[in-house]
């Protein structure tokens, strides 16, 4: 059986079990080295745990896979995801700046980036430390919105602005984000539509 179709067969049986934490866990507890054929795999398997709100899985997951796929930035993201999700702001802060540093500029990782900041922002005691925090999520959102045009960046640039207070400019954007997102919903977004629908309700 060749590797592609170990590959296929992994990722069908975790399309499978991707809304139920007992197949999941399963499927991860026997897991074996057919998992090293494709970084997909623990991709997949990561985002389950992740859809399913299982931080912690998640995590397990994206450090075995890590070790396999040292490069994959797909993964670590997620690990940061995880890591943020578990309680542990500071850590998936450090990692996503690692990520960023090394030229993964992209809106997912800088939309990561800035999402830690705003935990930090929330937890942070000292109020020079909140306002840098803020200051920093506000710049890395507003920085990925502009680069990438997307909605998810766009409508926390919106968030943050008003937060910051910039009324106008959170206004301004908010009203082009409801654009994109009545255009997107006009057409057929697929599996989009909830993130789109939701995130139009936001920018209103």
């Amino acid at each position: 059986m060749g590797s592609k179709t170990c590959t296929n067969l992994i990722i069908e049986a975790l399309n499978s079990a991707k809304d139920s934490l007992h197949s999941l866990t399963e499927l991860w507890q026997s897991h074996d080295a057919t998992w090293e054929s494709s970084p997909k795999i623990y991709q997949q398997a990561a985002k389950a745990a992740l859809d399913l709100g299982e931080g912690f899985l998640a995590y397990d997951i994206t450090v075995a896979g890590l070790k396999c796929f040292k490069s994959d930035h797909r993964l670590a993201q997620m690990q940061a995801l995880a890591l943020a999700r578990t309680g542990s702001p500071e850590a998936a802060n450090a990692a996503l700046r690692k990520l960023a540093d090394a030229g993964h500029k992209d809106e997912e990782t800088l939309g990561l980036l800035a999402r830690t900041h705003k935990d930090l922002w929330q937890l942070a005691i000292d109020e020079k430390d909140a306002k840098r925090h803020l200051k920093e999520c506000f710049k890395l959102y507003h920085h990925a919105y502009r680069t990438s045009g997307g909605y998810y960046t766009g409508i926390n640039t919106a968030t943050m602005s008003l937060f910051s207070g910039k009324r106008s400019l959170a206004r301004r954007i908010a009203s082009d984000i409801q654009a994109i997102c009545e255009e997107r919903l006009a057409e057929d977004c697929g599996a989009e539509y909830y993130w789109v629908a939701a995130t139009l309700a936001e920018s209103l």
